[in-house]
């Protein structure tokens, strides 16, 4: 980001554009109220902002952002059961919308059916609230199964690294698993809840621990809305830019999370109400593929001897 002073101008300091572009990011303020901040012009912070950006995406995502490794699974099962009391499971996968300003010429794909404008992001996250895969900028016309299976994520699924370790529960072979809503399809690896029409106790109480675990995404989602504020209103910018703007904020978010960076209740307060002007698209699918009903199954008996004894 260092740029060469010249005849006509004197260059921006690396300490500022960063400065400037934290503080775009990380805040709701307008591009004026910014620009005055630092005593730059508005066209000058929204190239800083955006540069910033690019350049976390390329030099840092591939380090920050990395999908769990085969000699991992088996650390990170235990370290997600030793939060969320979830057997198996490795992550929790689920859909966040983002507002945008669509381009004119398409814009009726990313008009979700919750009326307003959105771009997806698709996302795995770990039990420490850190996204392990992403997937960012299908239109929000999109249903959340349909982004899943355009992304590269199932063929990881359903590849050797989540084949291993396995346990054995009342009979069934339990791989490791992926925490999801109704909107994804029920495989071995992807589990979902029971429809909400279910009267049965036990798949009652499956529901609530599924329910309870997979808040960790939920809560991801909220302390990267909380860190940075610009990307819940309205992004007045290219659609293809917008995508670069929340791969740069997931990055930022797994670096603040590696360093156990604290999100005060009262960001997550600010942001849960700056977030209810857009309410998020829900989905459901009966997609079921392989022995899915098997695992879940199986598990529902663990949770219902787990409470009976």
């Amino acid at each position: 980001m260092q740029r060469q002073t010249t005849n006509m101008r004197e260059a921006v300091s690396v300490q500022k554009r960063v400065a400037v572009a934290l503080y775009k990011l990380c805040s709701s303020a307008e591009d004026r109220t910014v620009a005055n901040l630092f005593d730059l012009g508005r066209s000058t912070v929204n190239t800083i902002y955006r540069e910033l950006c690019d350049i976390v995406v390329e030099a840092l995502e591939d380090q920050w952002i990395r999908m769990l490794a085969a000699d991992e699974m088996t650390h990170h099962i235990r370290e997600f059961y030793a939060v969320t009391g979830f057997p198996q499971a490795v992550g929790a996968l689920d859909g966040c919308h983002f507002p945008v300003s669509p381009p004119k010429e398409n814009a009726i794909d990313y008009y979700n059916y919750k009326a307003w404008y959105s771009v997806i992001l698709l996302a795995l996250v770990d039990h420490k609230y850190r996204f392990r895969y992403i997937n960012v900028g299908s239109p929000g016309r999109c249903h959340d199964a349909h982004v899943y299976h355009s992304s590269s994520l199932p063929s990881i699924v359903t590849g050797p690294t989540f084949r291993s370790p396995t346990i054995s529960l009342n009979s069934s072979v339990v791989p490791p698993l992926l925490l999801c809503d109704q909107a994804f399809p029920l495989t071995p690896n992807l589990i979902e809840p029971f429809p909400g029409s279910s009267k049965n106790s036990a798949e009652k109480e499956f529901n609530y621990q599924l329910s309870r675990s997979k808040r960790i995404v939920e809560n991801a989602f909220g302390r990267l809305k909380a860190r940075f504020r610009f990307v819940m209103k309205r992004m007045e910018c290219e659609v293809t830019n917008v995508a670069v703007i929340i791969r740069a904020c997931c990055v930022l978010n797994n670096i603040c999370e590696h360093f156990n960076d604290s999100v005060s209740q009262q960001w997550i307060n600010e942001a849960d109400m700056q977030n209810g002007l857009y309410e998020q698209p829900h989905h459901t699918t009966a997609m079921q593929v392989g022995c899915g009903r098997d695992v879940r199954d199986a598990l529902v008996q663990y949770f219902q001897q787990h409470r009976d004894s």
